[in-house]
């Protein structure tokens, strides 16, 4: 409601500036420069929202109109193009700086030509082949044709092999994300991430059989884990739908084989089966179902209990809000 009223106020100024500036076109420039900073800057506070405190939204918001005003002042200084027929000289407007291109995946995935020097020596066809038997980031070649990719690696409790496809453990990573992000992957392999679901197919239709883990941490400092070993997944052809997680082993409960057979939603792709967007509604994206959730790791990070809250219903005493959780895949044997 802020946002709006915020935004009401910011166009009606707009408007008013409009009228003031009319001629030649340039009072509608104004408008459009006005209404396109606000919107940017809207769009960037909707991710930041999740985790923001009432104080700090107001504020935000309050800074994020001051600085869309600066933007069309700044803006408004610009001289305009003269009419064809006008004996003025024609400003000719500064090159833009080109901003460098994002990588398409996580930071730290793409092999680096140090690596790659080093020889085949150090790179390996699986977590289960790492000697050291520590978790860490280790070069993986998934196949004879592939190109070797760098993976976190974790032994969990002696028991090696695992490729770590979630990791949240500080909420320094929005997990509110479009369909693109989550199907190239986001954030960085040594902080928070996402590998992506174009990755995680690649890994795992591969004629091998896989299973999957997810080990959660609540704010008590409880950690437990959920195992399923069988694990299906699909690809883009069928919105890369979690097809099975089956055979549970572990102590946090199955909060996920409900949630089988559903395809990946995001809040601008809704591949739920509720009449509403179940991603939009719990902030997140994952393969929600008809009820939405029953697990929801992709969630708003934080020390809440709240429908939004990255969330595994089963765990108890409390497996809302939780402080860390790390989403696992491994080839079996």
């Amino acid at each position: 409601m802020i946002i709006f009223l915020i935004l009401t106020l910011s166009v009606s100024q707009a408007i008013g500036e409009v009228e003031q500036n009319a001629g030649c076109g340039f009072g509608f420039e104004l408008l459009m420069a006005k209404l396109e900073a606000i919107e940017d800057r809207l769009i960037a506070l909707e991710t930041r929202l999740e985790n923001a405190s009432p104080n700090t939204i107001q504020t935000e918001n309050l800074q994020s109109v001051q600085k869309s005003e600066r933007i069309v002042e700044e803006r408004s200084n610009i001289v305009p193009v003269p009419e064809p027929n006008s004996n003025q000289p024609i400003q000719q407007p500064t090159e833009a700086k080109v901003e460098p291109a994002r990588s398409k995946y996580p930071l730290g995935i793409e092999p680096t030509a140090e690596q790659l020097a080093l020889g085949e020596d150090s790179i390996y066809s699986s977590c289960r082949e790492v000697p050291s038997r520590v978790s860490g980031i280790f070069l993986i070649k998934i196949s004879d044709d592939a190109r070797p990719m760098n993976l976190l690696c974790d032994a969990h409790a002696n028991d090696v092999g695992w490729i770590v496809v979630q990791n949240r453990f500080n909420g320094s990573e929005s997990f509110y994300r479009k369909w693109s992000d989550y199907e190239a992957g986001f954030g960085s392999l040594d902080g928070e991430f996402w590998l992506g679901l174009e990755r995680i197919s690649q890994l795992v239709n591969n004629g091998r059989r896989w299973e999957i883990m997810f080990l959660l941490t609540n704010w008590g400092g409880l950690i437990q884990y959920s195992r399923f070993t069988k694990f299906q997944f699909g690809n883009a052809d069928d919105g890369y739908m979690l097809k099975q997680a089956t055979s549970y082993s572990g102590n946090a409960g199955d909060s996920i084989s409900r949630h089988a057979g559903m395809k990946f939603t995001t809040y601008d792709r809704d591949n739920d089966a509720a009449p509403y967007n179940c991603a939009k509604k719990h902030r997140g994206g994952w393969w929600y179902h008809q009820q939405c959730v029953t697990s929801n790791l992709n969630g708003v990070y934080g020390n809440t209990f709240s429908d939004q809250s990255n969330s595994w219903m089963t765990m108890k005493p409390n497996g809302w809000g939780l402080k860390a959780s790390k989403i696992m895949i491994r080839e079996m044997l």
